[in-house]
């Protein structure tokens, strides 16, 4: 089996943060490559900084092994994570391990535009740089995860709900401006990095994850890389459309998209016309999705087809999405902890009544609540797969 030198740095790096510390001849076991690729990638990697050596506890006669581990201290990550349901965008610096080194918080008003946003990473990150002594080091990329169409590849914005949809280069402008390389991605996108860099996900080559959140996300790894289409765009699965609430009209300007019947925001919307609540469903729509699971389960008819119809659009794109791309395993990751209980039986009753063999299939379906702990970490994971696959080792050095 023969992989691209770039692809090659980001499976072993991938395989030594899980198994460290961990000796080369170990690394060539866990990810199929030979001992030349992974002995040239190792001393690529340690000559820029991300690993480090270190010589295993002597037992009985012979030369202790050198064992490789994460060089924490050596690089620094700079990231950014915008939450458009609360305009709240957070800035870090973070080490090779995702951990925090620094924070700050900046709220943006409603009705900001891509500039504003620009300006406020900018300031964010200044700010931290200030409050780091001396000496000490300095941020070797930034990464953007943004809940919209991104173009990764060229670093492009093209839309930011619920502002109009407009392409912007934030990554070309916050290089510009802060001299760092950047890697721009949807907000998907980096949580599954997240999981597959630090959470329980694991190393699943076809694993999908959704995220069912303010809207709804699909991020797909097919063969251990992250999938994108013709012009680095992620996936917009909240936009396909499913037969259900083929009437309703989304920001996006086409009716029955996924998104208005499954994502929580819209949820929100209906809760409030429903049931005659006063939610804010940019702001509240975990409270609404609360309520509305409190009233199906005390037996609330109204309620109970609400989430079962969230339930059915889910299911019906879902199984749409597994005929196409048959993944080893979904994880379902919602926003809110009372989803998978109101949510989850439906739509894995949904997915195998539109798939032509359930046994053919035979895929995991899993549900998770968000893990905080992962999407805090889930922008380093964007930085470390940004500048595992960047040729040119000496941009960050």
């Amino acid at each position: 089996m023969s992989f691209h030198p770039l692809s090659s740095r980001l499976r072993i790096f991938e395989h030594l943060r899980r198994l460290e510390p961990v000796s080369r001849t170990q690394l060539c076991q866990s990810t199929g490559l030979a001992n030349a690729t992974v002995s040239e990638v190792v001393r690529d990697l340690l000559d820029s900084g991300f690993l480090c050596e270190e010589r295993d506890a002597a037992s009985g006669r012979g030369r202790p092994r050198i064992l490789l581990k994460t060089d924490p201290d050596r690089l620094v990550l700079a990231g950014a994570f915008l939450q458009v349901a609360n305009n709240r965008l957070e800035v870090r610096i973070t080490n090779l391990l995702g951990e925090d080194l620094a924070t700050e918080v900046k709220m943006l008003p409603r009705g900001f535009d891509a500039l504003d946003l620009v300006e406020a990473i900018v300031d964010g990150l200044n700010i931290l740089k200030k409050q780091t002594p001396v000496g000490a080091v300095q941020p070797a990329a930034l990464s953007v995860s943004l809940p919209g169409i991104v173009d990764a590849h060229r670093g492009v914005l093209h839309w930011l709900p619920p502002l109009a949809p407009a392409s912007f280069p934030i990554g070309q402008m916050l290089t510009e401006k802060t001299g760092l390389p950047v890697f721009v991605d949807n907000v998907c996108n980096a949580i599954a990095r997240g999981e597959r860099w630090f959470g329980s996900a694991g190393f699943q080559d076809d694993l999908c994850v959704i995220l069912v959140g303010a809207g709804i996300g699909l991020a797909q790894y097919v063969s251990g890389s992250l999938h994108r289409g013709a012009h680095g765009l992620n996936a917009e699965f909240g936009h396909v459309k499913t037969g259900v609430g083929i009437n309703e009209t989304c920001l996006c300007g086409g009716n029955g998209c996924l998104v208005q019947s499954a994502g929580l925001v819209a949820i929100a919307e209906k809760v409030n016309v429903i049931f005659g609540q006063t939610f804010d469903p940019l702001s509240e729509f975990e409270q609404a999705f609360d309520f509305v699971a409190a009233l199906a389960q005390s037996g609330r008819h109204e309620a109970r087809l609400l989430l079962d119809r969230a339930g059915e659009a889910l299911g019906i794109a879902l199984a749409n999405h597994i005929m196409t791309w048959d993944p080893s395993r979904i994880l379902v990751i919602a926003a809110n902890k009372t989803w998978e209980d109101a949510v989850g039986a439906k739509l894995k009753e949904v997915v195998a009544a539109n798939l032509p063999s359930p046994d053919l299939y035979s895929i995991r379906i899993e549900f998770q609540q968000e893990d905080v702990e992962v999407t805090r970490k889930s922008s380093a994971a964007l930085g470390l797969d940004g500048m595992m696959y960047q040729a040119d080792l000496d941009v960050w050095q």
